[in-house]
């Protein structure tokens, strides 16, 4: 299965644009989004719009928290629409496809809690804290947002990859991935079959030819 992956919209509405365009070009068979439409809601309503006329599935972030609970307060019911407020309802905490486990933040921390969702301490260097969200889920292969960068985690640490070129994921291996976000030009795409992870930078021109 090919899974479209992207995270951290913050309402850039021509990233996201694009990003959905050449997610389509790689004939993805799931659109994922792992955290983060929101920005100031100056553009929510036309993001929430891009993102369920695509079919996008998957996990809230920190940012839109406040958005995704079953029953909005009457502030949220006025201020929103009911398409938009349906669709954010339909985020999860976490998602699991085949071998993958989607969350925004790290999966040792618990993302329907406010504190956890908004916890950060720098990038998870070290095998004991990578070793934290690897003992958290059995997913093989655990895909974040949140930090707007590609990073790539071991149990035994971090590596050297940061999102400069497809790599294949060992399948003897466990991987904690960061995907760098849409308003940075940022999404990629990971075959379960083949293995492989593909990212996508908006801004080099040198590497996509479809931009």
């Amino acid at each position: 299965m090919k899974l479209g992956i992207l995270t951290d919209v913050h309402e850039s509405l021509l990233n996201l644009k694009r990003v959905l365009e050449v997610l389509k070009t790689f004939k993805s068979d799931k659109l994922i989004f792992i955290g983060d439409v929101c920005r100031m809601c100056e553009d929510l309503e036309r993001t929430v719009a891009m993102l369920a006329d695509a079919g996008v599935e998957g996990v809230w972030g920190n940012h839109d928290f406040g958005l995704c609970q079953n029953d909005p307060s009457d502030e949220l019911r006025a201020r929103h629409s009911m398409a938009l407020l349906c669709y954010m309802q339909r985020l999860r905490p976490r998602l699991a496809v085949e071998e993958c486990h989607f969350t925004h933040v790290e999966p040792w921390l618990d993302p329907e809690c406010l504190e956890d969702l908004w916890w950060s301490e720098g990038l998870p260097q070290t095998p004991e804290r990578l070793g934290r969200s690897f003992a958290a889920v059995p997913q093989r292969v655990l895909f974040v947002g949140h930090f707007h960068r590609w990073f790539l985690g071991t149990p035994e640490g971090l590596t050297s990859w940061h999102g400069e070129s497809s790599i294949k994921l060992a399948p003897g291996n466990r991987y904690l991935v960061g995907i760098n976000a849409v308003c940075e030009g940022g999404c990629a795409l990971y075959d379960t079959e083949t293995t492989e992870l593909t990212p996508v930078d908006l801004n080099d021109r040198t590497r996509h030819q479809w931009i």
